[in-house]
């Protein structure tokens, strides 16, 4: 029997390469003569690198950029060599996710953090001599609409009447932003003929009642009066923006995946609670049976990924898909299915928003395709088998079985009588052997 483990990561230090060879490691404990493939996906977040690294193989280059608050962080590209110069991977979440900035900042990343480390990164990826850069774009603690790497790509045009203070300066300070055609422009520039492409793990839009700003307003430490605040601050910016890239002249056509399958269009659906009301490219159905004028950028779907990173990026002419399917291009995630029997994918939470654009989703409707069975396996599970069938997923397990309170069971105890709690791997590397026992022929 082969067995094809396609997993997405998992909560703490658990990456999808970790996981996938816990998977892997308890598989063969219980089913010693399965083949077993390890195919570690993303859904464009954090652990793209490791992932597109570990099935393409390519090079690391380091760098060290400002972080969220300035601070200097470490990072890297990754160059993956190929047709037209190959295609070099960015990961947004190195310089501006969550990690990097402590509970006691949320609030001054929000409203004072700065994208410019995304703009050293893509400047980095360009200057590695690729034709093509992905840009892997999740939720960030940054919500600036892109304005410091767009300080950043625009270089010596961002000098001078202060506009380079204000556009690093955070979303609040974008209340009197002003732009003109010379920023964009040299911003435009500064990517060249590079086909930017968007991996897109957060499809809520920039703005509006279910944007990343309304998002953000949950997190306690942020706050909804501070969101609001920067939901008028960026609401004045991206028509700043928007205005002012309407008048220049496109310069790039939007050029095919060089590996091929990921489909054009609108990057994903989007799925953030009361966004049924959205089309797939953000326009929203107020008309009444009169066809609805195009939404702003700003209110599609997926510009609000990094805190509106990926609406500047649009803005400057890069395309969007929905990360996972992008990720499965790259690693070929069909050619291995098509060599497969069964598959094992997973990651932190299966729920309602796993079913439409997520590793899970995306493993489940390839295989689903060729008639194989999927299992996923989850640190939790809030769907039904019925709603997990839909994308072709044949059974769901949790990493530790809750009981009824919630509340997973100890593996052991110390020497005191009190509980041990198993490295996430161990416990994933038995699930996976549990799974076999069952699943394995």
């Amino acid at each position: 029997m082969h067995v094809l483990l396609a997993p997405d990561r998992f909560s703490g230090t658990l990456t999808a390469v970790a996981a996938a060879r816990a998977l892997a490691r308890g598989w063969r404990e219980s089913a010693a003569d399965d083949v077993v493939s390890e195919v570690p996906m993303s859904d464009g977040a954090a652990g793209l690198l490791d992932v597109v690294a570990a099935a393409r193989g390519g090079t690391l280059v380091p760098v060290t950029v400002p972080g969220p608050l300035g601070v200097a962080v470490p990072a890297a590209v990754l160059h993956v060599p190929g047709p037209g110069g190959g295609t070099a991977y960015v990961e947004a979440d190195q310089v501006l996710g969550a990690h990097l900035v402590a509970a006691a900042d949320r609030r001054r990343a929000a409203t004072a953090g700065t994208s410019a480390g995304l703009g050293e990164l893509l400047l980095a990826a360009v200057g590695s001599g690729a034709g093509r850069v992905v840009v892997g774009l999740g939720p960030g603690v940054v919500h600036d609409a892109g304005a410091g790497l767009l300080a950043v790509l625009g270089g010596t045009a961002a000098a001078g009447d202060r506009r380079d203070d204000l556009l690093e300066a955070g979303g609040l300070a974008l209340a009197d932003l002003r732009v003109d055609d010379v920023l964009l422009a040299a911003a435009r520039d500064a990517l060249g003929t590079v086909d930017v492409v968007l991996a897109l793990a957060d499809d809520a839009p920039l703005l509006g009642l279910h944007g990343a700003g309304a998002i953000l307003g949950q997190d306690p430490g942020v706050g909804p009066a501070v969101a609001q605040e920067l939901e008028r601050a960026l609401g004045h910016a991206t028509t700043e923006l928007e205005r002012t890239a309407a008048r220049l002249v496109p310069r790039r056509p939007s050029l095919a995946l060089a590996d091929g399958a990921a489909r054009p269009g609108p990057p994903v659906a989007a799925r953030s609670p009361g966004a049924q009301g959205h089309s797939a490219g953000g326009a929203t159905g107020h008309a009444h049976g009169a066809a609805a004028e195009p939404a702003r950028l700003a209110r599609r779907s997926g510009t609000g990924a990094g805190g509106g990173a990926a609406f500047l990026l649009r803005l400057l002419g890069a395309r969007a898909l929905a990360g996972a399917e992008l990720v499965a291009d790259a690693v070929d995630l069909a050619g291995h299915v098509a060599r497969a029997d069964l598959v094992v994918t997973g990651g932190r939470v299966l729920d309602a928003a796993a079913l439409t654009e997520s590793v899970p989703a995306t493993v489940g409707r390839l295989a689903m395709a060729r008639g194989l069975p999927v299992v996923a396996v989850a640190e939790e599970v809030h769907t039904s088998r019925r709603e997990v069938a839909q994308i072709g997923i044949s059974g769901t397990y949790e990493v530790v079985e809750r009981r009824r309170a919630g509340v997973a069971a100890p593996a052991g105890e110390t020497g005191t009588g009190h509980p041990v709690a198993p490295a996430p791997a161990e416990l994933l590397a038995a699930r996976g052997s549990r799974i076999a026992r069952t699943w394995s022929s």
